[in-house]
């Protein structure tokens, strides 16, 4: 099959769609098949397309947005105009059956950028036209009037004529709605003199029909009984129903207001016939809500009463699927940011998750600091045999337990699909001597056998992640220590098959242990799983499965596990290595850098750091350096009054400590301190191992950083950069460098306005579009403020986190970054209620940083509108 076989089944699914949407989806699923397997990139970008009308139609608005948004990243991979701007129509307009007018507004303004910079015309006018929609729904018909007399400019420019209509249309209905009827007639009256040269009857009938409207708000029900015949034989012709029972109700009216109840039920009655056929609950509504009128006219209350009934409960469910859909529309735009690849990830991260796991980090990293370094010196010592035994189980497990801490750092890769996987030789009998001396200890506390069986088939060497392998074995055989009282635990390591350099291992881990029941069975990879037994729930987070069950699927495998309550269980998976061409020769460590102890007596270091036992440990590690000057500060006060009374040559400085923390410390440093005490060393000491902590302690005027647990290595070549052999100071001055961002900062504090200039991808440099997003501005994000003000007090979080959804879409277009980081953490805190004591310190910052922004953008819209006039 080729790739006409694939458009040949988006073509079949185009045609059922409206009918049977199902149908569509399935051809539309026997063409993705296709279209992937022949690597048809614009197939799949269409198909994606077709998809997202078919859930549309289906109400399934976050399936559909998510399709058009895979879309547009393949239209915007192949360079396709045409499919870019279909898509972004499509999303508006599914953001504005949401009622999210920012994200619709958002993706017309893309729309418009892409037709401003082709020169496209058409596409621009029409662009305005969905702008002049957007307002209309806002109950802006100014503005929607500005835009409406833009696109007809524009078409009455290149004579289009039936887009000419259409704006007529538009223009005459804003007028209507404003009460301004001359206006509107010459309008509307304008539109169906020109209808001769249209051939769609859809246009044709509702220009007519709403002349008809606009005629019985006059009170000239003749004219407005001819228009609506008029329009209703134009109808007949071929129009949509929606638009024949639109017209056939509004000509019930009609009657209604000429008394004339008999003939307005009956037209009413055939107005019903066809909305229930393509039911618009809108339209529905208000047919049962005329039809309760006129017969309540003819003293027929109980018809009257059943219609009346009928449009309350229409009303009551109109009401609930607004909320509904406003609450959907509330959420569907951050999952759909996950999608979108163009947009930057770290930008639309889960702020409140990256804190928790930078938090238990730290929380585990820095007394493992103090463990491995503290076993480090007892090693050097002179221990006995026996001694130096127990030094090695404490390395291995402190060892283990950093490998648990970066498990769960993975976790959140893993979520991501940002893990990586490495191929590498090792030996699997070395790999699980290594596991099972760490767990031995536990179990023969618990006098528990751990038996082990490598199939003598097995090569010594095997291609593959050791890491990882590790991850699975000692997670599956930790879980089997924990969960058995007595009896033994065995892992079977068993060679299945070998061909083309590859090789394919069977890992089994069973336990005599309490066994899972079968109803958990399905459930118990799910992050943070656990099974209680006898009431009894175990320590951990529930996270060690599920880990293991994508890092084995992520390597082509699949785990299973079989079990039976209070006998045990079993869990089995098989992996594909790699096989070395040859025995492979040992590897060769590269030498650590040795340590060569120098005098360093006249180098006076300050250690600031609040826990005890790694101010040992530092003490310790300088002294075998050659250091032998050294004080120590438990906080930031102590510190800062040491080195007004003391000279000192560099500094160690913990970060995460009471009162000031390590970044304020050498913010005072640098700021508040005289030269040369101003310029000294510091280097950071930090359990915080990521990258945006690494900047954010050089932007805090620090040289250097070293990750805790560090080894003895670690920090004597950092300190080294900074000491030369006679323990003279670095020669650099960060000072500087930090004063000088610090006034750049205040610069920018103290500069008034803002730069519009990256509206313009927005705007396409049109002056008027940047004066309106400007006011939508200044009217969407004090009105959420003073929402969010007074739904905080009440702790009202749903309510709170909606509104800050919303607002978030403000705040990005004008890319105001600082503050949308402040809302993405208040949006992250309600919708969890998680950590929500903070959110009343982050909403003033946010409202402050807003004022600024307001203050700013209100000068700018004044310059701006001196330039209009």
């Amino acid at each position: 099959m080729g790739t006409e076989d694939v458009d040949t089944l988006i073509q079949r699914a185009q045609s059922p769609k409206s009918s049977n949407v199902n149908e569509s989806l399935n051809l539309l699923e026997d063409a993705m098949k296709i279209a992937l397997r022949l690597n048809y990139k614009t197939g799949i970008a269409n198909i994606n397309y077709e998809k997202g009308n078919s859930f549309f139609i289906q109400g399934n608005y976050k399936k559909s947005l998510t399709s058009f948004h895979e879309a547009l990243q393949q239209y915007k991979d192949l360079d396709n105009k045409t499919g870019l701007l279909n898509c972004y129509h499509k999303i508006s307009t599914t953001y504005f059956k949401l009622g999210d007018c920012p994200s619709a507004l958002n993706s017309i303004l893309e729309s418009l950028r892409i037709n401003s910079e082709s020169g496209d015309d058409t596409g621009i006018a029409s662009n305005h036209n969905e702008l002049g929609k957007l307002y209309v729904y806002l109950q802006d018909y100014r503005k929607a009037i500005e835009h409406f007399k833009k696109a007809l400019q524009i078409f009455e420019s290149i004579r289009n004529k039936k887009e000419m209509v259409n704006s007529f249309f538009l223009l005459g209905n804003a007028f209507n709605w404003i009460d301004d009827y001359e206006t509107s007639l010459y309008y509307l009256l304008r539109g169906v003199n020109s209808l001769d040269q249209v051939n769609d009857p859809d246009i044709k009938a509702k220009t007519i029909g709403s002349l008809a409207i606009l005629y019985t708000k006059q009170k000239q029900y003749d004219l407005a009984l001819k228009h609506f015949n008029e329009a209703l034989s134009i109808a007949d012709a071929g129009a949509s129903p929606t638009l024949k029972a639109q017209l056939i109700k509004s000509l019930g009216n009609l009657y209604i207001e000429l008394t004339q109840f008999d003939k307005a039920i009956e037209v009413l009655k055939s107005a019903l016939e066809i909305a229930e056929l393509s039911p618009v609950e809108a339209q529905l509504q208000k047919i049962h809500e005329f039809l309760s009128l006129a017969y309540e006219r003819l003293n027929d209350y109980e018809n009257s009463l059943l219609h009346y009934k009928k449009y309350v409960e229409l009303d009551k469910q109109i009401t609930s699927e607004e909320v509904n859909l406003k609450t959907k529309s509330l959420y569907i735009k951050y999952d759909l940011e996950e999608l979108k690849k163009q947009k930057e990830i770290a930008e639309l991260s889960d702020k409140m998750k990256e804190q928790f796991l930078a938090n238990v980090s730290h929380e585990i990293r820095t007394p493992m600091n103090g463990v491995l370094g503290m076993a480090h010196l007892l090693s050097q010592t002179n221990p006995t045999p026996e001694q130096d035994e127990f030094i090695e189980a404490i390395k291995l497990s402190a060892n283990n337990l950093m490998s648990i801490i970066n498990d769960i750092l993975d976790f959140s890769k893993i979520n991501a699909g940002k893990i990586e996987f490495s191929e590498q030789e090792f030996n699997v009998r070395d790999l699980l001597k290594g596991i099972v001396q760490i767990l031995r200890i536990k179990a023969d506390e618990k006098n528990i056998r751990i038996g082990c069986v490598v199939d003598p088939k097995i090569p010594e060497n095997i291609i593959g992640d050791p890491m990882r392998l590790n991850q699975i074995i000692i997670n599956l055989l930790g879980n089997a220590v924990k969960f058995t009282e007595k009896g033994t635990i065995k892992i079977d390591i068993r060679h299945v098959d070998a061909k083309d350099r590859r090789c394919t291992l069977k890992i089994k881990v069973t336990d005599t242990g309490i066994g899972i029941p079968e109803d958990k069975l399905r459930t118990i990879f799910e992050s943070f799983e656990q099974v209680e037994h006898n009431k009894k729930r175990y320590e951990g987070t529930g996270l060690g499965l599920t880990i293991v069950k994508q890092l084995v699927e992520m390597q082509g495998g699949a785990i299973r596990v079989t079990s039976k309550m209070n006998e045990g269980s079993e869990f089995s998976f098989e992996l594909v290595f790699g096989l070395p061409e040859t025995q492979p020769k040992k590897t060769e460590q590269l030498p650590s850098l040795e340590i060569v102890p120098q005098d360093f007596s006249h180098v006076n270091v300050l250690i600031v750091e609040d826990n005890k036992i790694n101010q040992l440990l530092v003490k310790n590690m300088l002294k075998k350096f050659g250091f032998i000057n050294f004080d120590c500060s438990e906080n930031g006060k102590s510190a800062l009054a040491r080195m007004s009374e003391r000279k000192y040559d560099i500094v160690l400085m913990d970060i995460q400590m009471p009162g000031m923390d390590g970044y304020e410390i050498t913010t005072a440093i640098r700021t508040k301190m005289p030269e040369p005490v101003c310029s000294i060393p510091i280097i950071a000491l930090t359990a915080d191992a990521s990258e945006k902590e690494k900047i954010k302690a050089r932007e805090a005027g620090m040289n250097d950083y070293v990750v805790k647990p560090y080894t003895p290595e670690d920090l004597y070549s950092t300190m080294l950069k900074y000491l030369s052999a006679f323990g003279k100071p670095w020669t650099e001055n960060p000072k500087k460098k930090f004063s000088a961002r610090k006034e750049m900062t205040s610069e920018g504090k103290r500069k008034k306005g803002i730069e519009l200039g990256f509206l313009e991808k927005y705007t396409g440099g049109d002056l008027a579009i940047t004066v309106q997003l400007i006011e939508l501005f200044l009217k969407e994000v004090p009105e959420s403020i003073a929402k969010m003000e007074n739904l905080i007090p009440l702790a009202s979080w749903n309510e709170v986190h909606a509104v800050a959804h919303k607002v978030k879409s403000c705040i990005s277009i004008f890319e105001l970054n600082e503050l949308k980081k402040i809302i993405l953490n208040i949006e992250e805190c309600c919708r969890e209620v998680y950590h929500v004591e903070n959110v009343p310190e982050l909403f003033l910052k946010f409202e402050s940083g807003c004022k600024e922004a307001i203050l700013d953008l209100e000068d700018e819209l004044r310059k701006l509108r001196q330039t209009q006039a």
